[in-house]
């Protein structure tokens, strides 16, 4: 059921449930997903997941509330969360499970007294049981620069279903209030494989010296970009793609189609909340027809599970290869993409192959930007460096991290 949640104060965060030495931090971030779900029950909760990160994006851009008919069922570990990390917090620690959003600014959970707040599994935050605990006025600096406010009171309004596994929210984003900022200003993570035979729930996330990736094999960079016309979006990690290819084709996406518009829509953000990644319709039907061109088969409809590229395999083809896809960001910096995080077989039964990568459908004048999801993201070591203004990124094993 949908909810609106009131916050009792801003949190700054003591985080007990996790490795701490020599100025480096390392949590686990946790997938959703349940470890008995099957392989297709895992993508379809993935695409449910998806699009209603893309409706919170959407909603962020345009301002309005994104009408829709595909809601996520209200289970646990299939909510609008891709991660979960457990905490404490304040003296001594209270648990909290929060949800790692990369393209939110605040540290919240629920406090006593609390009213019509969602159901959750831990106790709710007890403000008299912690010895650090201290209110502040509604005149502070800190409360004032809140984009929303009522007396002592902050309120977040996700308008979410099914939002039973987390607490609150640990917010990763680029704004003073994320927990990133209040550490340092950088971090970093590595998302590790989660459809193969033997998936990994957990991720590592790394604060401090952990985040070093100067001794990887591979790594690049490329700069962080700023949304000038509307700063109020700079909480999102914007990157600027060039150019998109399929394999060893280009697909000729005309320049500045996924640059950041002057009305400050559009442009491409890397995100920790959408396990897959989007594209604005002049960009996806560029790439779906030259992936057209590289499998060489007919399409089918993927509708029914959500997907908006689907294949139909030919009877008796057994043997088949599908591209890589390299998303060409700026200074000319390639983000390959290995096939097998492009392209699923959902059941031999069925032989229905989805493309991973989905379609934006706009439904404002104002375009809601691009994404590069998780899924995507598997298996490279990704460092967000707000100090510097960098995304650096090297292909690594991330299992072998844990």
């Amino acid at each position: 059921m949908a909810f609106r949640n009131n916050v009792a104060l801003l949190l700054l965060v003591m985080i007990t449930v996790m490795d701490w030495h020599a100025n480096a931090l390392r949590a686990d971030m946790k997938r959703v997903h349940g470890s008995s779900m099957t392989s297709s029950q895992r993508l379809s909760a993935a695409v449910h997941r998806s699009s209603a990160r893309l409706r919170k994006i959407e909603t962020s851009v345009t301002g309005k509330a994104v009408d829709t008919d595909l809601a996520a069922p209200v289970n646990r570990g299939n909510n609008v969360a891709e991660f979960l990390v457990s905490m404490g917090i304040r003296t001594p620690p209270q648990k909290m499970v929060a949800i790692v959003d990369t393209g939110s600014d605040l540290i919240w959970k629920q406090c006593q007294p609390c009213k019509n707040c969602y159901d959750q599994t831990d106790p709710i935050f007890d403000p008299s049981k912690s010895s650090t605990y201290a209110k502040l006025p509604c005149n502070s600096s800190l409360c004032s620069s809140l984009p929303r406010k009522t007396a002592n009171t902050f309120i977040h309004s996700p308008r979410v279903d099914g939002f039973t596994d987390a607490d609150g929210v640990l917010g990763l984003g680029r704004g003073s209030f994320s927990l990133v900022s209040q550490m340092g200003s950088r971090f970093s993570y590595c998302v590790t494989s989660f459809m193969d035979e033997s998936p990994s729930d957990t991720s590592p996330l790394f604060f401090g010296s952990a985040t070093d990736l100067r001794e990887l094999v591979g790594v690049q960079f490329t700069p962080l970009m700023t949304n000038l016309f509307r700063p109020e979006l700079n909480s999102f990690y914007y990157i600027s793609v060039e150019a998109i290819a399929v394999g060893n084709r280009l697909a000729y996406i005309s320049q500045g189609t996924l640059d950041i518009q002057e009305d400050g829509s559009g442009g491409f953000i890397i995100d920790s909340g959408s396990a897959f990644s989007y594209l604005i319709p002049e960009a996806f039907s560029l790439v779906a027809d030259a992936v057209d061109l590289a499998v060489g088969w007919d399409r089918a409809d993927g509708s029914d599970y959500g997907f908006s590229l689907c294949y139909q395999i030919p009877q008796g083809n057994t043997t088949y290869v599908f591209p890589d896809i390299t998303f060409i960001f700026s200074r000319n910096v390639p983000f390959v993409v290995d096939q097998k995080y492009n392209f699923r077989l959902v059941d031999e039964q069925s032989g229905l192959v989805f493309m991973l990568i989905l379609q934006i459908e706009e439904t404002s004048a104002l375009k809601s930007p691009s994404i590069l999801g998780s899924y995507q993201q598997q298996n490279y070591h990704i460092l967000y460096d707000n100090g510097n203004y960098m995304l650096s990124f090297a292909p690594t094993t991330c299992a072998e991290l844990l």
